[in-house]
């Protein structure tokens, strides 16, 4: 989560570029996976434009929060720089 004084400066994105770039070295890995809370319209507006797709949910975790699931096929990115 990124602090809301820093929010929509692009720093979301920027890590999650990181994160995806790092992740898809894996030349395997096919689909990442991540949850949002259901009422964080926000957080759900950004993920999806990130690429990702509700794939599941609402759920209920052991915190008693309810969440989406999210998903990204990534299979079609294997020209991430090595």
């Amino acid at each position: 989560m990124i602090a809301e004084n820093r929010r929509r400066g692009g720093l979301g994105r920027a890590v999650v570029e990181l994160v995806e770039k790092d992740i898809l070295r894996d030349g395997s890995i096919t689909l990442i996976l991540s949850g949002v809370q259901i009422n964080n319209t926000s957080a759900i507006a950004f993920w999806t434009t990130m690429g990702y797709r509700i794939a599941g949910g609402p759920e209920l975790m052991p915190d008693t929060t309810t969440v989406y699931r999210l998903q990204k096929n990534v299979a079609h990115s294997r020209h991430v720089e090595q």
